[in-house]
């Protein structure tokens, strides 16, 4: 079993955590978490998703809309004018007559903002059982990280 008092020491600062796949890094020190956190809130960790949506999506767009928690279920966030601000990008890569594949670029990093900004605009994730309708032939959600850039690596 794992000892949780050993791992107060190690920041956290950034954690993307989906149905199946996990990014978690973790800093090492109090000043690498704090490096990494002013990078990531500068916006210098670039970090680009992969998704496939529901719905015919035929040019690239931008959706800026404010997101907050859900007034009814905590654990969802939903566009609410009194939210945080939350930019997303998507470019898209290619679809057909149901269904788009995008690629994303977060401006903001807010929980669920791909998910919720895709539901918003009528072109939920596929298989995403939260924001969209739960799909028995797809196992996992539609949505993937490409890549996590942190451009300066930083070691102590």
């Amino acid at each position: 079993m794992l000892n949780a008092a050993k791992f107060i020491k190690f920041g956290l600062f950034i954690a993307w955590i989906e149905i199946q796949q996990v990014l978690l890094c973790l800093a090492k020190t109090r000043e690498a978490e704090q490096y990494y956190t002013k990078q990531l809130q500068e916006g210098r960790i670039h970090r680009v998703y992969r998704g496939l949506v529901e719905g015919k999506i035929t040019s690239d767009g931008v959706v800026n809309e404010p997101i907050g928690v859900d007034p009814v279920f905590d654990n969802r966030r939903c566009v609410d004018e009194f939210g945080q601000d939350a930019v997303t990008e998507y470019h898209v890569i290619e679809y057909d007559d149901v269904q788009s594949l995008l690629e994303f670029t977060l401006l903001t990093g807010r929980t669920h903002q791909i998910r919720v900004h895709m539901a918003h605009i009528g072109h939920p994730i596929i298989g995403d059982a939260m924001y969209g309708m739960r799909n028995k032939t797809v196992y996992e959600t539609g949505l993937t990280c490409l890549f996590v850039d942190i451009y300066t690596i930083w070691t102590i």
